[in-house]
């Protein structure tokens, strides 16, 4: 089952950038099911970014063992290089 905001960013995307003519209304959601599962889902991931657009390696929600520790390993990182973003 592919992860639900991964759907939801890619029927957004789908639905702005696509001419709707035609299609049935729930296209973006089947079709955005369809690429989430052939790319064997999509879970976020978190890392801190350097000023020239470097970063650690990031910390994937979907190999962590606790909901929300990818993000906080990663605020961790930030707070450890201050010129650093997440």
């Amino acid at each position: 089952m592919p992860d639900a905001s991964a759907v939801s960013i890619v029927a957004d995307t789908l639905r702005n950038s696509v001419v709707m003519a035609n299609f049935p209304a729930d296209w973006p959601e089947k079709t955005a099911k369809a690429v989430v599962d052939a790319l064997g889902g999509l879970t976020r991931a978190w890392a801190a970014v350097l000023p020239d657009d470097s970063y650690f390696t990031p910390y994937h929600e979907g190999h962590e063992f606790h909901p929300g520790e990818a993000r906080e390993q990663a605020v961790a990182d930030v707070a450890e290089y201050e010129d650093s973003r997440l």
